[in-house]
């Protein structure tokens, strides 16, 4: 068995049953070459961009098949598929890593990083069902905004108000109220405020 690479001379001598070499020789050269080493690769498409950002990893990697794959995106997530797509929800600077295994059991290693830069912008809408109708009226409001908000404010009109996301109101008395929903982000240095008209009709 060769365990190196390289050329390796053999030489076949012919002999007869009385053990005494016979006049025919062959020289033959053997060359042996190894498996390469796999090599990881792989192309992030985008690089970078504002939140969210979705970011396609495209594997590059050669090697002896199967090869196994381990990515890690540097935010607590990871996969083993061979070109996975990942969405960074938040700004900041993100280590990637790709580690492989090829069918020898040889591994290689990858790494790139991704940039998200600045935050999405903030836009404060809902939806409420129903718009109007008879005392006593119950709405249901869910919030649709988008840019990642990290926190809810509702203001119903008749003096209540509620910080959950989405909520469901109860209003007794008939009129027209003002109702309004305020979302911040990035950690209160943003906000948006969006309103929108109920009008509770009198039973009967």
């Amino acid at each position: 068995m060769y365990t190196t690479e390289g050329e390796y001379p053999v030489l076949l001598t012919i002999v007869d049953p009385d053990d005494t070499p016979v006049s025919n020789t062959d020289l033959v050269l053997i060359n042996v070459t190894m498996p390469a080493e796999p090599v990881a690769s792989f192309v992030p498409v985008p690089r970078s961009g504002k939140p969210p950002l979705d970011v396609a990893f495209v594997d590059q990697s050669v090697g002896v098949a199967p090869l196994s794959y381990n990515w890690t995106f540097g935010d607590n997530v990871t996969s083993t598929e061979q070109s996975p797509r990942h969405r960074y929800n938040t700004s900041g600077i993100y280590p990637v890593s790709l580690d492989i295994l090829d069918g020898n059991g040889n591994g290689a290693s990858a790494s790139d990083t991704i940039t998200v830069i600045g935050s999405a912008a903030l836009l404060a809408d809902f939806t409420a069902a129903p718009l109007s109708g008879n005392q006593p009226l119950t709405i249901l409001f869910n919030d649709t905004s988008s840019g990642n908000p990290d926190s809810w404010f509702w203001q119903f009109g008749d003096g209540y108000f509620e910080t959950k996301q989405n909520i469901s109101h109860s209003y007794v008395n008939p009129g027209t109220y003002d109702v309004s929903l305020t979302i911040t982000g990035e950690h209160l240095r943003n906000t948006d405020t969006k309103k929108q008209l109920i009008v509770v009709n009198p039973t009967g």
